[in-house]
């Protein structure tokens, strides 16, 4: 769409559909316009951002003109902005920016996602549950403290939340914290739930405020026997297909997560099988990371490293073989982000844990910690009960952790082994939880992803992102 600036009076406008958010951390800054009812950022330069910012319903398209006074950027900028949809050429004088969409910059590090654990409360007693702990505690936060905290996300401009528990839909208030969010237009991207407790009705309020919301949903067999074994309670199967049906009849997109253990490994063509059937948009399957309640479980029930090469191996073969019929993402060996099939690319000025780099999680009693799969003593950063969320953001704690980049770890660990390693640029050094668990190091190697890439990472792995992702030339 080409707009002819010169001598036109139409007042641009944002669009309904887009905030502006700002994060200015000394030098550095992170301008961001979101679709916050779409998930789709766009990532903006600093002329951008003030541009758009301009775009209030107030200033014509030939006042802007004499503003910026570079016909040519100008141009640019506004058919660009357009043809995104971003903002609205509306001839009609007298609309109004929205309230809480345009606020004002958060002096501090950018952060994009919450990670939310609204309650502790579960009606399932999980074998693999990292929020164990939290089940049977009653300090949860309230909903006046609830309601604080997301006046305070507003404030420092984040972006959206990902929701969950404990069970999420045993909160009675839950319509009113959703209802919430929305009026500071602050994202939902994901919702998780066993899916035992869905009725219509609660997708329906669901569906009147974040109509674009994905399900996680877990599914561990593809029968009765195998899934409520390992969610230690009798009927859960029958409940969560039936909680899948209807999210997809509600129109939701739907991830189901596959625990990998001894329970299920047999299972796992039936599990894909079943995915097919429930007409999900994506599986992922992993084995459970040890924490919580998988500590107790992880000897009898893990699987072991040949076992779950050769399983992966199988689900690509099939997944090929039958055209690509939904997402899929396994384990460390292949995933996909935004139907494009990836690796992340390391180097040693990256960070070791850049998916969570912008983000953080909030325990059901307010504790804040780096990563949800972190939820240990040692690695709480702070209590929001005690402390704003900005301090526990910008402190020392927290900072130590998302500022760490693989050249500073390079230099804790004491050998040669990861620096001259084929397999650094997609590994990263692993997983800090896992790091923490087998090493009792928080710097250290994540001992299972490097045995599992040094040993297990096939030919038919390699083959399989030389054709769907990046062309590494790891494997000859």
């Amino acid at each position: 769409m080409k707009v002819n600036l010169i001598e036109n009076e139409s007042r641009p406008i944002l669009s309904p559909m887009y905030n502006l958010r700002a994060a200015i951390n000394g030098e550095n800054k992170r301008f961001t316009a979101y679709n916050w009812q779409e998930d789709i950022s766009y990532i903006l330069t600093e002329g951008a951002y003030k541009l758009l910012k301009k775009c209030d319903g107030k200033i014509s398209f030939n006042e802007l003109m004499r503003i910026v006074n570079n016909t040519d950027v100008l141009n640019k900028y506004i058919n660009h902005f357009l043809d995104l949809n971003m903002i609205l050429d509306d001839p009609n004088p007298g609309r109004n920016l929205l309230t809480n969409q345009v606020i004002k910059p958060y002096e501090g590090a950018f952060i994009r996602r919450i990670h939310w654990h609204l309650t502790g409360k579960c009606n399932l007693k999980c074998d693999h549950c990292y929020m164990s702990r939290y089940r049977c505690q009653s300090n949860d936060l309230d909903f006046i403290e609830i309601k604080k905290v997301i006046k305070i996300l507003s404030e420092l401009n984040v972006l959206y939340v990902n929701l969950t528990g404990g069970e999420i839909f045993l909160r009675d208030d839950l319509f009113d914290i959703l209802k919430l969010l929305y009026n500071y237009r602050i994202g939902i991207k994901n919702i998780n739930t066993n899916g035992t407790i869905i009725d219509k009705q609660k997708l329906r309020e669901i569906k009147k405020y974040y109509p674009n919301v994905f399900f996680y949903v877990s599914l561990d067999g593809c029968s009765p026997s195998t899934h409520d074994k390992f969610r230690n309670f009798n009927g859960a199967f029958e409940k969560t297909i039936e909680g899948i049906r209807l999210l997809s009849e509600c129109g939701f997109k739907v991830l189901v997560n596959t625990s990998l253990t001894k329970l299920n490994k047999d299972e796992i063509e039936g599990i894909y099988g079943l995915t097919k059937d429930l007409n999900i948009s994506k599986w992922r399957i992993s084995q459970p990371f040890p924490v919580g309640q998988w500590i107790n479980h992880k000897q009898d029930l893990s699987v072991s490293l040949p076992e779950e090469k050769a399983i992966y191996e199988n689900v690509l073969i099939l997944w090929e073989k039958e055209g690509h019929p939904i997402e899929i993402e396994l384990g460390s060996a292949f995933r996909i982000q935004f139907s494009k099939y990836y690796m992340s690319r390391y180097n040693e000025d990256s960070y070791v844990c850049g998916y969570y780099r912008d983000s953080l999680s909030i325990l059901p009693n307010g504790d804040v910690i780096p990563c949800g799969a972190l939820a240990l003593d040692q690695m709480v950063c702070g209590n929001l009960r005690e402390h704003t969320l900005s301090e526990i953001w910008m402190g020392h704690k927290m900072r130590a952790f998302k500022d760490l980049k693989i050249k500073n770890l390079l230099g804790k660990i004491h050998n040669n082994k990861c620096i001259n390693c084929n397999f650094l640029p997609i590994c990263g050094l692993g997983c800090r939880v896992r790091s923490l668990y087998y090493e009792n190091d928080i710097y250290h190697i994540d001992p299972i992803l490097c045995e599992f890439y040094t040993k297990y990472f096939s030919k038919l792995f390699a083959d399989f992102h030389k054709r769907y992702s990046m062309n590494y030339e790891i494997l000859k």
